[in-house]
């Protein structure tokens, strides 16, 4: 270290600085075999190294030194860090890297971290796959004002609110916390992949209030103090920050040691631990759910700059050739110096930098990466195709496929769906995180009814080759994650508090949802959110149509199930049953708050006709509507929702006599006024 270097170090410490520890390796093979070649840390998510996206958001918050703790891959790591624009003389912070090969979780990297005496203030502890918009600055400002007077904190967690079966929230780690309410201080944290939570029945005797939180989800973010280091070296039972949590909280009085809670509602945070959350997160960002993270805006030297155009198209704005024919139909992003060929149909799909896509081919829901040739009338379908793959004339790759480094394939050949690819023979795993690889068998020959004739590739399996087990779900588990199957199947359990009874409780069986109604799900939370937060419509409208896009559905059912969602709002928001009278007070006040929404969406005769269709279906199963379906109606055409010519077309059409019966008065009032030509007649 240089002495200006030193100097430098010396007068931050006396400044106390603003530290950070990312952890830089995951410790398990879930990205494998991508992983065996290129740290996690460094896969791109959008064109952008994760790392980048961990390293703006600490120099965005202040941070000026950054402790980056990595145990495989370091050369990869350094190389990135030191041509990176936070090696510059201008950087905000400065960034020292760690490395250790005989680490296997984050608890042997604090203690190290300890042991080499680097933590002089509180500092924020975070893994190096997290991508998010948190106002870190503030949290941290709260989290040192809370110390002054709570001398006991010394962990601040930071959790963001997000609903069971949102697509951001990892099924595999569902969280439970008790907190006080008063204080945000954690009385009890359990985490894991078991749905049975048990909760201690004393922190109910002892307060009268307890917060019972299960719309939580762990960013791995939290703000520490000094003290969090030491407390790892004195425990080498802490191998993870749930290890760590769990123990304080046992020995909570003893100690005197206590962690709170920081819950984000309103911005995004989430963690990429496995390939369906790569895919869960991209859609976040390139549907803007991250803002200002996003392509056009994230300043970033590895990805560039990018244009954002309608339906979330973003184009660089370097050599990006589309050749006549082609169509990117939505949420697609093309990195720099990548060609496109003619008739080729994209959708739901990353492509980076220099890569030649041919002609007629297909791309839906791919995250296709750097100098990927891909031949003529190929289809890929929910895949991850990372650098210098090619794949030659038509080849098929079916849903769930990760087709690793090098890999060739084809020509004329399927990949069936989650299959496995790396270009080397894949060696033995030790199951302890991103494997540098190099044990590879020399003269394996490549499997032509799997590659092609051409190909160049070995099937990986998630545990090693030589295990038992050949079922294939299995190991696409391992790798994608968690299936809505067995997450229905986890739901069967049932949470409880210890000491009571639940035997004789048994849940019923629910069916995985599906998109219509995750859709639904999604809109009228956002509704009721933005009826209580006074969100502006134009927001509204883009959380609509950013979900309509993850759940890709069509605009037909976006315009019922959003009218519906607002049918129920009023008896969401109900401690009772609602009298006629108090339901439509109730739906006129609300149809006039979103009026502006409901104007953006029901412009055409068919989207007015979608409008009249879903009030006629939610209509027939809600007795309490059909009493005031005529007012409903009445109050649509006053403010110019529905056209006269729509509201009589349909009701000439529908099939539901009762309902015709109710209408009836209406529907002769706007015939009779259309007879008088401007008759200002009322209708009661």
């Amino acid at each position: 270290m240089t002495s200006k270097n030193k100097r430098q170090k010396e007068t931050l410490k006396q400044e106390d600085v603003l530290q950070a520890v990312v952890i830089a390796d995951s410790f398990d093979v879930r990205f494998a075999p991508l992983t065996q070649e290129r740290p996690r840390m460094l896969l791109p998510m959008i064109n952008t190294p994760l790392l980048d996206y961990v390293l703006n958001q600490l120099g965005t918050a202040g941070i000026q030194e950054i402790i980056i703790f990595c145990c495989c891959h370091v050369d990869q790591i350094k190389q990135h860090v030191k041509y990176s624009k936070w090696s510059s003389s201008s950087s905000p912070c400065q960034i020292s890297i760690i490395a250790s090969e005989d680490v296997m979780s984050i608890g042997d990297c604090l203690r190290d971290i300890d042991a080499k005496d680097l933590i002089t203030s509180d500092f924020v502890l975070i893994t190096g796959d997290v991508v998010s918009n948190l106002d870190l600055a503030t949290i941290i400002t709260k989290h040192k004002k809370r110390r002054e007077t709570e001398k006991s904190c010394i962990m601040t967690m930071v959790l963001k609110r997000a609903l069971p079966q949102h697509r951001s929230r990892c099924t595999e780690s569902d969280l439970v916390i008790a907190a006080d309410p008063q204080t945000d201080r954690i009385l009890h944290h359990q985490s894991g992949k078991d749905a049975h939570f048990e909760v201690p029945l004393h922190l109910f005797l002892e307060r009268s209030q307890v917060a019972l939180r299960y719309d939580l989800m762990d960013c791995q973010v939290s703000i520490c103090s000094p003290t969090v280091a030491q407390l790892f070296t004195d425990n080498f039972d802490y191998q993870t920050r749930d290890d760590f949590v769990r123990g304080i909280l046992i020995n909570e009085e003893i100690m005197g040691n206590s962690i709170y809670m920081y819950a984000a509602d309103d911005l995004y945070a989430a963690r990429v631990t496995n390939l369906t959350m790569y895919e869960s997160v991209s859609k976040d960002i390139i549907g803007r759910w991250t803002y200002p993270v996003v392509p056009d805006l994230f300043d970033s030297q590895s990805s560039g700059t990018y244009t954002y155009g309608r339906h979330n198209i973003y184009l660089h704005q370097e050599n990006v050739t589309l050749a006549r024919g082609s169509k990117l139909v939505e949420n697609v992003v093309i990195g720099e110096g990548t060609s496109i060929g003619k008739d080729t149909f994209i959708r739901d799909s990353v492509i980076g930098r220099n890569c030649i896509i041919g002609e007629d081919v297909t791309i839906e829901g791919a995250y296709i990466w750097d100098n990927v040739v891909v031949g003529d009338w190929c289809n890929i379908r929910r895949a991850v195709i990372a650098d210098d793959v090619t794949l030659k004339d038509h080849v098929s790759i079916e849903p769930g496929c990760v087709v690793s480094f090098r890999v060739v394939l084809g020509p004329s050949v399927t990949i069936h769906g989650g299959t496995l690819l790396m270009s080397q023979p894949p060696d033995k795993d030790d199951g302890f995180g991103d494997d540098d690889g190099g044990n590879s068998a020399p003269d394996a020959v490549p499997d032509i009814t799997v590659v092609g004739v051409d190909g160049q590739g070995f099937v990986y399996t998630p545990g090693g080759n030589d295990s038992e087990s050949d079922d294939d779900e299995i190991a696409q588990q391992l790798v994608w994650g968690q299936t809505a199957d067995e997450e229905s199947e986890n739901d069967d359990d049932i949470s409880s508090l210890s000491g009571a009874e639940s035997d004789d409780i048994t849940p019923p069986e629910s069916p995985p949802l599906d998109d219509t109604k995750l859709f639904y799900n999604e809109v009228l939370d956002s509704l009721q959110r933005g009826i209580e937060e006074n969100v502006k419509s134009d927001n509204l409208i883009l959380e609509v149509n950013s979900s309509k896009y993850a759940y890709n559905i069509t605009m037909k059912e976006l315009n019922q199930l959003l009218m519906k969602a607002v049918l129920e709002i009023p008896h969401l928001r109900a401690d009772a049953v609602l009298e006629p009278a108090q339901l439509i007070a109730q739906l006129s006040a609300l149809l006039t708050r979103l009026l502006p929404l409901l104007s953006n969406y029901f412009k055409s005769p068919d989207s007015q006709l979608d409008c009249l269709t879903a009030l006629e279906e939610y209509t027939v199963h809600c007795e309490s509507m059909a009493t005031v379906l005529a007012k409903v109606l009445h109050l649509l055409y006053n403010q110019d929702v529905l056209s006269e010519a729509v509201i009589i077309s349909w009701w000439t059409k529908c099939q539901h006599k009762a309902l015709k019966t109710q209408v009836q008065p209406f529907i002769t009032w706007l015939q009779e006024a259309e007879e008088e030509s401007g008759s200002e007649e009322e209708f009661d």
